[in-house]
């Protein structure tokens, strides 16, 4: 198993190398899970400059890259 089952956090590989980014992108994705608060209301593509720990709602129709992801909610981490 690479992951947690319930919030896909991913676990560290034996000798993995620079493990703290993977620890801290498990811990942005815990911080955008348990504690989400949308910004504003649906949109239909990302917006230029989201803040760090920002939470969209994706339209039904999104384009750009949220293309293929609608009704989702996105959350903006330092990884992008």
């Amino acid at each position: 198993m690479t992951s947690s089952p319930r919030l896909a956090l991913p676990f560290l590989n034996v000798g993995q190398a620079q493990k703290e980014f993977t620890v801290n992108e498990a811990l942005q994705t815990l911080d955008l899970v348990v504690a989400a608060a949308v910004e504003q209301e649906p949109l239909g593509e990302p917006p230029a400059t989201p803040a760090i720990g920002a939470c969209y709602l994706v339209d039904a129709a999104p384009t750009g890259a949220w293309a293929g992801k609608p009704q989702s909610v996105a959350g903006y981490t330092d990884g992008g």
